[in-house]
C-alpha cells in the first residue's frame, strides 16, 4: 500500500505505511525476516529522499545497507548504495554520488540486473558529467538509453506474446462454441425428424 501511495507522490502516508510493516516485521523476529526489514528501511528511506528529508532518508537507507550487506544481497545492497548516490548528489557531494554510484552499478552488473543497471547509469551519468567526465557521462547516458529501450521492447514483446495467446484462446473458445452449435443443431434437426416419423 504505501508503494501505491509513493507512486501518487504521497509520501507521508506512504511512510505510515513503510513504517507500521517495518514494525510487524520485527515483531516477527529479526533472523526470520532480514530481508523483509532491510526492504522496509530501504522504502522508509526512499521516501525521505523524495521529500527531500535527507538526514532521515540517510538513516534509513544506511540501516537498510547494513542489513544488507550482513544478509549479502547484492540486489538491496545496490539499491542502498544507490539512494545514497542520490543524497550525495542532491547535497552537492558529486564525488561520493559518483563514487556509490559506481559501487551500486558494479553490484548490479554482476547479479545482471539490467532494470538496476538502467536506473543506475542514469545517476553515474549525471554525476560524471558534475564532475567535467564529459566522455563517461555521455557513455552512462547512451547505456541508460539502451538499457531503457531493451526493457521497453522486452515488455512489449511480453505482451504481443500475452495477446497472441489471448486471441488464440478467444478464437479455439469460439471455434469450439460454433462446433458446439452446429452439433445442438443437427440433433435438433434429428429429434424433430424422428417426430415426424
Amino acid at each position: 500500500i504505501g508503494v501505491i501511495h509513493e507512486i501518487q507522490n504521497n509520501y507521508d502516508t506512504a511512510l505510515v505505511y513503510y513504517k507500521r510493516a517495518l514494525e510487524i516485521h520485527l515483531k516477527e523476529g529479526y533472523v526470520v525476516n532480514q530481508l523483509r526489514i532491510a526492504q522496509s528501511y530501504y522504502n522508509i528511506g526512499l521516501a525521505y529522499v523524495r521529500k527531500e528529508e535527507y538526514t532521515k532518508a540517510y538513516e534509513y537507507l544506511q540501516k537498510s545497507l547494513e542489513i544488507s550487506t550482513e544478509i549479502k544481497n547484492n540486489f538491496l545492497i545496490a539499491y542502498g548504495y544507490l539512494g545514497l548516490a542520490d543524497i550525495a548528489m542532491a547535497q552537492g557531494n558529486l564525488s561520493e554520488a559518483y563514487t556509490l554510484s559506481k559501487k551500486a552499478y558494479n553490484l548490479a552488473k554482476d547479479i545482471g540486473s539490467i532494470e538496476q543497471m538502467k536506473d543506475i547509469s542514469k545517476v553515474l551519468s549525471k554525476s560524471a558529467s558534475a564532475l567535467g567526465n564529459y566522455k563517461e557521462a555521455y557513455e552512462y547516458h547512451v547505456l541508460h538509453k539502451e538499457m531503457n529501450d531493451s526493457l521497453f521492447n522486452e515488455n512489449n514483446i511480453e505482451e504481443i506474446v500475452e495477446l497472441e495467446y489471448e486471441y488464440k484462446f478467444e478464437k479455439e473458445q469460439r471455434e469450439a462454441e460454433l462446433l458446439q452449435q452446429k452439433k445442438d443443431a443437427v440433433r435438433t434437426e434429428r429429434e424433430q425428424k424422428q417426430k415426424i416419423v
